[in-house]
């Protein structure tokens, strides 16, 4: 699935300081709702319509993690200054984040800023990579898995189709037969990490190389991509509320 936090600025004259931040799985489809073109959208942006999403960051694992991102950045003042400084934090800096912007200046104002390693892209919100399914090989892969048979590529020790949430597969390339007990494939990508955390009992890593095909893998994308096979496949459900439910609002009613 597919999980951003937004920045939205005002496009009324004299008014481009107003801002709100909020969280989608649909970024286009939610600024056409604040803007008022389709139903839905936060009462209290109504009056400073119309807005333009200007910068949108994606790549979190669940809409928990999204929100969680959300509510950090909504205060003390929505910011591309605010925003680069989040992410050089431990906590978000060891995700797989991307920052995509809609206005050119912005970006160049953002990839200015020291410390910033974030990957940017800019363009139009269609130009965004929605991930709304996996491919045939990735069920195949998983369907296999789940048959029973099949043993941990790093430890070698039998998979549990009874825990289907506790193995990863490589989604990378067809050809790739590699399935790991996530904590064997979390502790393997640890060691391998050319720039270790300062922070020591790291759990998760930012990402490593796989080790049935050797192509690098993030681990935010390993685990998107298990929850929407047994979301799809499985019928698993992950706690992911609907956006206009959980969105808080941000707007600067002064």
């Amino acid at each position: 699935m597919f999980y951003a936090c937004y920045l939205l600025q005002c496009l009324q004259p004299g008014k481009g300081t107003k801002c709100y931040v909020g969280s989608t799985p649909d970024p286009h489809r939610r600024i056409r709702q604040h803007n008022g073109e389709i139903q839905g959208g936060a009462k209290k942006t109504v009056r400073l319509r119309p807005w333009q999403m200007v910068a949108i960051v994606h790549g979190f694992p669940n809409s928990i993690a999204a929100l969680q991102f959300e509510w950090a950045w909504q205060k003390p003042h929505q910011s591309p200054t605010v925003l680069a400084d989040m992410l050089l934090v431990d906590q978000w800096s060891r995700w797989p984040l991307k920052v995509h912007f809609t206005s050119e200046s912005l970006q160049e104002y953002f990839e200015a800023l020291p410390g910033v390693d974030t990957m940017v892209s800019y363009g139009s919100l269609l130009e965004l990579p929605f991930r709304r399914g996996v491919d045939d090989a990735v069920v195949q892969k998983f369907e296999g898995a789940l048959k029973g048979g099949s043993s941990c590529s790093l430890c070698r020790k039998a998979i549990d189709r009874s825990k289907p949430l506790s193995f990863l597969i490589c989604p990378v390339t067809e050809e790739c037969e590699m399935v790991s007990h996530l904590t064997c494939l979390a502790q393997d990508m640890l060691e391998s990490e050319v720039s270790p955390s300062p922070y020591p009992f790291q759990m998760l890593p930012i990402k490593g190389d796989c080790p049935g095909c050797d192509e690098v893998i993030e681990w935010g994308d390993l685990i998107n991509c298990q929850h929407i096979y047994f979301k799809t496949y499985g019928g698993m459900e992950f706690n992911d509320a609907d956006d206009e439910e959980r969105e808080r609002d941000t707007s600067d009613e002064d």
